[in-house]
């Protein structure tokens, strides 16, 4: 049974983390992420039958997907002293997805999608690709419980240490 959905940088979810049971009831005002949780599990559902590029160039390509506020979050803006916005962009932008199950025969799966690599005179510069995926067995993504080892290596390296930690701190026991 899938026991953790997180999601990070999609639509109104900077990073987000929840967990499941049973029955999970997702509920709050108008314009809380309701329907972009729905939209990201769709998304991750989609994943599944190769269709995760299909799907986001569905919803007008990966730019329009994104998390559209700034890059960090300050003291200020969580005090409401300062207005959260949308600033230029000086890292790469990625959309995470991916759950966690259970017990040791359930599985977890985690996907980075992200802009290629710039290259002049493209006509595919905005098309998303995926950067990194894994998929494990348990509810822990380590070395020991990939079903890709070297899968297990770049996710560590380039997703979960360099800021999807915080979104999946169960992960990393």
């Amino acid at each position: 049974m899938l026991r953790t959905l997180a999601i990070a940088n999609y639509r109104s979810l900077r990073h987000l983390l929840v967990p499941l049971g049973q029955l999970t009831l997702i509920t709050g005002p108008n314009g809380s992420g309701k329907s972009s949780v729905y939209r990201a599990l769709r998304l991750l559902a989609d994943t599944a039958h190769g269709g995760v590029v299909r799907s986001l160039a569905r919803e007008g390509g990966l730019p329009s997907v994104l998390w559209a506020g700034p890059e960090r979050i300050f003291a200020a803006m969580c005090r409401g002293e300062q207005e959260v916005q949308g600033t230029r962009r000086n890292e790469p932008v990625h959309l995470r997805l991916g759950f966690a199950g259970e017990g040791p025969t359930d599985f977890g799966y985690a996907i980075d999608v992200g802009l290629p690599v710039p290259v002049p005179r493209s006509l595919f510069g905005q098309d998303p690709e995926i950067k990194v995926e894994a998929v494990w067995s348990g509810p822990v993504l380590r070395p020991s419980t990939a079903l890709d080892a070297k899968a297990a290596k770049n996710i560590l390296e380039k997703v979960f240490f360099r800021g999807f930690g915080c979104c999946f701190p169960r992960f990393l026991r």
